[in-house]
Formats: structure tokens, C-alpha cells, sequence
């Protein structure tokens, strides 16, 4: 008896850690679940950008992340998307950024899972500027949503 019970624990924890890009939206509400939004999850991400060549890696786990550097930008930032294990379908990232009163700053967005529209893949602050770009998780790649550039 311990033994089939012991089988039936290692089956249900085996499906419980497997761990893999969702095409499914967080939001799914199961029968009599909680439709309120308070499982949702967000995330503020404040990477330190140091001088010389920044490379930011993300692997993203929540609805939304925010990414704002701590304090203006030194200089400019490659941004990676190494794994989309954790991503489901509708999750979003929003990029916020600003430059120094010494010049512009840019963020380019690097690797065969990020899609940007016409304006190319870097976002540009001019100097004392701020620039925005949101992307939105599609169940593959993340795909540009919004970008506003203050003029």
C-alpha cells in the first residue's frame, strides 16, 4: 500500500515541477476560482547601470514588470530575454527610461524572441528626456505593444 501511494505522490509532484513557456494567459479562472485580480503578480525591476557596456538579462515571471533604472542612465543598454520558461501568454514588461542633462541614452533590445515594430529595436532618451516601451508576452516571443518617446 505504501508503495502505490508513494507512486501516486512521485506522479502528482513529477507533473507539478515540470516548467515550460505557457500559451495560456495567467488569468485563467477556474470553476468557482477567484476572478478579483489579486493572484496576479508585478514586479519592479531597478538594474544599476554601471559605465562601459551594460547587458541586462531578464527572465520574467510576473504579469507585469516594470524596468527602471535606478537613477538616469550612465550610458546605453543591450537587453536579453535568455528564457521564456516562466512567461505566459498577456504578461507584460514596460522599459522606462531617461537620460542626463550630458546626452541621449539608448536601450536595444537583442535575440531572436523580441519583435518591435517600425522604430527599430533600440528606444532612444534625448537628453533630459524620458522614453517608454512596452512589450507584451505572445506565448512565443515578446511582441512591441506601446512606445512614447517625450519630445
Amino acid at each position: 500500500m505504501k508503495k502505490i501511494f508513494s507512486l501516486i505522490l512521485l506522479v502528482l509532484f513529477s507533473g507539478l515541477c515540470v516548467t515550460a513557456q505557457t500559451t495560456s494567459p495567467r488569468f485563467g479562472i477556474p470553476p468557482s476560482g477567484d476572478n478579483t485580480g489579486r493572484a496576479l503578480t508585478y514586479k519592479l525591476v531597478t538594474p544599476v547601470d554601471k559605465a562601459g557596456f551594460d547587458s541586462l538579462r531578464l527572465y520574467l515571471n510576473a504579469w507585469q514588470t516594470l524596468v527602471r533604472p535606478a537613477a538616469a542612465m550612465t550610458d546605453s543598454m543591450h537587453v536579453f530575454f535568455p528564457s521564456v520558461a516562466n512567461c505566459h501568454a498577456g504578461d507584460e514588461v514596460t522599459f522606462l527610461i531617461s537620460a542626463p542633462a550630458g546626452g541621449s541614452k539608448f536601450i536595444r533590445f537583442m535575440g531572436a524572441n523580441v519583435v518591435v515594430g517600425s522604430g527599430g529595436n533600440s528606444l532612444t532618451a534625448a537628453a533630459s528626456k524620458v522614453a517608454t516601451i512596452t512589450l507584451v508576452f505572445t506565448g512565443t516571443s515578446w511582441l512591441e505593444k506601446s512606445r512614447l518617446v517625450q519630445p
